[in-house]
Formats: C-alpha cells, structure tokens, sequence
C-alpha cells in the first residue's frame, strides 16, 4: 500500500514540476485587448415568417391607466414575424457597434424551435421558407430545440443541409425529395 502512496506522489510533483517549466512566461502573458460581442438570441420562432393576428401578434408592455394588466387600455407593441423580429435584431446590432465601434462583434444566434409547429405559409412547404427567411435576417448559428425533431432527424439534417453543408451531416438538401412536390420548393 505503501508503495503506490509513493508512486502517486511522485507522478503529482513531476506533474506539477512539468506545467510550471512549460507554462506561459510572464512576457508572453501579455494582455490582449477587450473585444465587445453581443450575442442577440431569439427561440419558438415556430415559422412565423408573416404577419400574425390578434394575441399572437401582441406584447402587452405596460398596464393600463388603473394599474392591472390584461384591459383593453394596455399598452400593447405588436410582436413577432421576420419582418418585426429583423428590424429589431438590425437596430440593436446598429446601436451596439455605434456604442463600441466597428470591431465590436454582434451575432444572431437560435435558441431551437425555429421551425416546426409552424403556420401554413411555411408548414405546407416543410419550412423551407422559414429557413430562407432566417438565412436572410443574417442568424448566424442555431442549436436545435424539440420541434426540429418533429419530422424526424433525417429531415432535420435534409432542411438543414441547404444552408451550412458542412460537419457530419450527409444529407443534401434535396436528397429524397421529389423537387417542388414534397420539398426543395425554391431556389434558396
């Protein structure tokens, strides 16, 4: 028992004895500047690329004159769709790079459900149109939620193929699909 008490130690100070020689100087450990980034998330999109009505389209933002919430005098700023959600995203990039400068960096990011649980503007074509319209509000990456998975994986892998070709996915983005009938309904 001894002897593998003794080993032990002696692997932990050679171990420690190796990341103090090969660890960084204090000439290198120069300090490297401050870029600002702005992560703006959005998630349960859902396909929503038009215009929604009533309750869908509504953010209730403060209570009405009497102090409760949920009366007719709320005041109330419509929400949601591409069209809303872009203009938003675009102005808070352009005042965070007018308060940081032109380096600073701002990313679109998903949070999942983005597609899937959609309206028939973008479900009737397996959310192809939600896809082009994410691609053209500039949503540079997306982590896949619950609702990707709703046609499966291989369609999840399909839809996305059309925009980022890359990692492991083998799937392209018309492969079985038979083009403007079941998928592949544009151009994009």
């Amino acid at each position: 028992m001894r002897r593998s008490r003794l080993s032990l130690a002696a692997a932990l100070a050679m171990a420690t004895s190796v990341g103090l020689i090969a660890g960084p100087s204090v000439a290198s450990a120069a300090p490297k500047p401050n870029i600002p980034v702005q992560l703006i998330a959005m998630n349960d999109f859902h396909g929503r690329i038009a215009n929604t009505a009533g309750a869908d389209s509504q953010q209730i933002t403060a209570p009405g004159p009497d102090g409760a919430y949920g009366t007719k005098d709320d005041e109330i700023s419509i929400v949601g769709c591409s069209a809303n959600v872009a203009t938003t995203v675009k102005q808070l990039q352009s005042q965070f790079r007018a308060e940081n400068g032109s380096g600073a960096g701002s990313f679109f990011v998903g949070a999942g459900d983005l597609i899937s649980a959609s309206p028939f503007e973008s479900s009737v074509f397996k959310d192809e149109p939600t896809i082009e319209v994410l691609d053209a509000m500039g949503l540079n990456a997306s982590s896949v939620g619950n609702h990707e998975f709703d046609r499966g994986t291989e369609e999840l892998r399909r839809i996305s193929a059309a925009t980022d070709g890359t990692y492991t996915d083998d799937v392209t983005a018309c492969e079985g699909i038979v083009v403007g009938e079941t998928g592949c309904f544009g151009d994009g």
